[in-house]
């Protein structure tokens, strides 16, 4: 079994959340020192260490101790050692939390390079434009319930759509312009009637946030209504635009939770 054990530790690379790093040693000792534990044949150890230097842009500071490092770098320096060796399977959390976009750059340059030789990545990340360019299959995690996995093609497919922001009023207004204005609730019943489907994602004071799942809209139609509330002054503004990624992860989760919600709510009305 310790065998097994050790067997497996050479084929794992990790990456935690929190970088655990000896720091009196220097980042060049670090990776040194990790290389052997890896078993990474001895000739093959100075080209793989700095190799992976070069790539994640540690080469300039490969001399200067762990303790001096900033947080960046500290974070760069523990996805070096996860990638030693181009283990099998390397799993990372979070590994560019807190980086600048030009480092980050650099980790998802070195990930790529990885799964290209054949590497199984597995990375958990709140940074969308992170699961855009480094993953092919992604899994969405609610409340601890895993409420999808599939590739970015089937999400956007699944949860395409509009976010359509309406400002029901203006600070400029005069008293009795707000005044006539249609109310908020008044704004809610005719924006769903003429989107059945929509979810409202925020009801603040002036403003009302809608989700639009995707469907054939007719854009002539909506611009003529639209327009026609503004002359009306039922509405002062609205913007409509495509759901972005981060958008589109926050309905997942949220749908999944109205569902848990729904189904609680009837096990307690069977149960009474």
């Amino acid at each position: 079994m310790a065998h097994r054990c050790i067997y497996a530790q050479r084929k794992i690379g990790f990456c935690p959340e929190r970088s655990a790093l000896l720091g009196f040693l220097t980042g060049e000792e670090t990776l040194l020192l990790f290389a052997s534990l890896r078993g990474i044949p001895q000739p093959q150890i100075l080209n793989c260490v700095y190799h992976l230097s070069k790539l994640l842009d540690l080469d300039h500071i490969l001399k200067q101790m762990v303790k001096d490092y900033n947080s960046c770098a500290k974070r760069k320096l523990s996805v070096a050692i996860s990638l030693l060796g181009t283990p099998p399977l390397i799993v990372l959390d979070e590994p560019t939390k807190k980086m600048d976009p030009t480092s980050c750059r650099c980790v998802w340059n070195a990930l790529l390079q990885a799964s290209n030789v054949g590497c199984t990545i597995l990375l958990t990340t709140q940074r969308m434009d992170e699961c855009e360019t480094v993953c092919n299959r992604i899994g969405i995690l609610a409340n601890g319930v895993l409420v999808y996995t599939g590739n970015l093609t089937e999400l956007k497919r699944k949860y395409e759509g509009y976010t359509l922001h309406v400002e029901l009023m203006h600070k400029t207004l005069t008293r009795r312009a707000m005044t006539s204005r249609t109310s908020a609730e008044e704004a809610k019943i005719w924006i769903e009637d003429w989107f059945p489907e929509a979810i409202l994602k925020a009801d603040l004071p002036n403003s009302l946030y809608y989700y639009i799942p995707h469907r054939d809209i007719k854009w002539s139609m909506f611009f003529r209504t639209m327009e026609k509330a503004k002359r009306q002054n039922q509405i002062y503004h609205y913007l409509i635009n495509r759901t972005s990624l981060e958008q589109m992860l926050f309905f997942a989760t949220t749908i999944s939770t109205v569902k848990e919600k729904m189904i609680t709510e009837y096990l307690k009305e069977r149960m009474k």
